[in-house]
């Protein structure tokens, strides 16, 4: 049986993911539409609701 408290592993994120994160908060920090940057990144609307 799993610990309940046990620690997650540690996640990794590429350099790719993290310039495309950087890219989506500015573009959502400089007004533009959700349906835009899901469109853009081809997300499901739900990603950046999460």
């Amino acid at each position: 049986m799993t610990n309940p408290l046990s620690r997650r592993e540690k996640r990794n994120f590429t350099n790719q993911f993290k310039k495309q994160l950087a890219q989506i908060v500015i573009l959502y920090q400089n007004g533009k539409k959700q349906a835009d940057i899901i469109a853009k990144f081809n997300f499901t609307k739900y990603v950046l609701d999460r």
